[in-house]
């Protein structure tokens, strides 16, 4: 395929976040009901399936969803594939080509086990603190991870904590099974939420060989 959909269906019963608020769609008006138009509401957290993260999320006083970088959310992307079920490590990372890529997008057991189709998953496999600062040390500018977030549910959020102040860019909850260790076109764009924390995303992979 020359595009590849990365993106996590938003829909009642996914796994959320523990403590974030319950997802609700419900029709306001449909054709069932009599209506002329089919018309959802929905009530969920900005953070649910595949979203960014803005820097006010862990940053007081910091700007919203409206200043991410296009840019940063746009351009060549790199996945790499990790082995270890547990976490990513600076271990194994090491042993991958990180050079030239400031993209990186890591793709886990998470993907295989379509995460988005079962309950949620505390031993999920996250990042370690160390393999983030080996990427930031790599140049990277936006990191991709196939759970809900980076880290870990116990703990204070070490690899937010580390990557936000510098402004890296989070895409959290892809969905990365379908997609092959190697270089693409990553455009990931979310929602524009002044002002708030996250915004859900819709996040897609062109082949760089489609676009030659």
């Amino acid at each position: 395929m020359d595009v590849i959909d990365i993106t996590v269906p938003i829909q009642e019963g996914m796994p959320l976040w523990p403590g974030d608020p319950e997802l609700k769609l419900r029709f306001h008006a449909s054709f069932k009901a009599g209506d002329s138009v089919c018309l959802t509401e929905a009530s969920l957290c900005l953070h649910t399936g595949t979203h960014v993260d803005a820097p006010v999320h862990f940053l007081p006083g910091e700007d919203g969803v409206e200043a991410l970088s296009l840019e940063t959310l746009m351009g060549p992307a790199r996945v790499i594939e990790i082995e270890n079920h547990e976490c990513i490590t600076s271990e194994e990372l090491s042993t991958k080509n990180l050079e030239g890529a400031t993209r990186f997008l890591i793709k886990t057991r998470n993907s295989d086990a379509r995460w988005w189709e079962k309950p949620f998953d505390p031993n999920f496999c996250h990042m370690t603190p160390e393999a983030a600062q080996l990427l930031l040390d790599n140049g990277m500018t936006l990191l991709g991870v196939d759970y809900l977030s980076v880290d870990p549910p116990e703990g204070d959020a070490p690899v937010h904590r580390l990557l936000m102040p510098r402004g890296l860019v989070l895409l959290e909850g892809l969905h990365l099974s379908h997609a092959h260790e190697g270089d693409y076109e990553l455009i990931a764009l979310p929602t524009l939420f002044t002002g708030r924390d996250g915004a859900p995303a819709r996040a897609v992979l062109r082949s760089l060989q489609a676009l030659a």
